[in-house]
């Protein structure tokens, strides 16, 4: 299963279904259309709506650790770690891309999620993770 997708700027591991100026909502329609086709071998295109709906489905899949043998729950103390505050992350297009780094405008910040950092201290029993 593919989670996290709605953090992605390419489609597939060689961005074969992204190309320039195409949004990802619109590289994964063209994505899951193709699959259909080619892995299915039916003669036509899917519907519309049978793949925006798989589209939908994809974007509304979210993975993330909720918590560590020391440190402890990854959403305790003030953090905003776990699958619930990740999926409220928003999406800023280049910000996480090794290849193209902020959009292609140079290496990647240093720090580009903050969700496992609490503010003050770590709660007794637990482990800063910084």
């Amino acid at each position: 299963m593919a989670a996290n997708l709605r953090w992605r700027s390419e489609v597939m591991w060689d961005g074969r279904e992204s190309a320039p100026g195409r949004s990802l909502n619109a590289a994964l329609i063209q994505q899951a259309s193709n699959a259909v086709t080619s892995h299915s071998a039916v003669p036509s295109s899917p519907a519309a709506a049978l793949v925006q709906a798989v589209v939908n489905f994809e974007l509304g899949q979210f993975a993330a650790q909720s918590s560590e043998n020391t440190a402890g729950a990854l959403d305790a103390a003030g953090a905003t770690g776990g699958p619930r505050n990740l999926a409220k992350q928003n999406f800023t297009p280049g910000a996480n891309e090794p290849f193209t780094a902020n959009g292609g405008g140079g290496p990647p910040p240093a720090a580009v999620f903050n969700l496992y950092s609490a503010p003050g201290k770590a709660s007794p029993g637990q482990t800063p993770l910084a």
